[in-house]
């Protein structure tokens, strides 16, 4: 059986790219804003709109999906903490 505790602090939550516990926890993920060094983003109309979450040790986190403008609201609301540049 598979804890659930919640992730509250940097010490309990696993490092990015670590392999999950159990099968409920492979679809999240934990990445400092500090640790971003890039956002690599899906050509406009190829299928689905993605994101890739690229961290300043060069790995990347899984693709974030979006449909009907979720990634430029997720752009958005990161520019509000982060310098975002083309």
């Amino acid at each position: 059986m598979c804890p659930l505790a919640p992730h509250t602090s940097p010490d309990t939550v696993p490092p990015p790219g670590a392999e999950p516990s159990c099968p409920r926890d492979s679809w999240a993920f934990w990445v400092s804003l500090g640790e971003l060094k890039s956002i690599r983003r899906s050509k406009p109309g190829l299928s689905w709109a993605y994101l890739v979450l690229v961290t300043q040790a060069g790995g990347s986190l899984p693709a974030l999906h979006f449909h009907r403008g979720g990634t430029r609201a997720l752009l958005r609301v990161l520019s509000r903490y982060l310098l975002l540049a083309r």
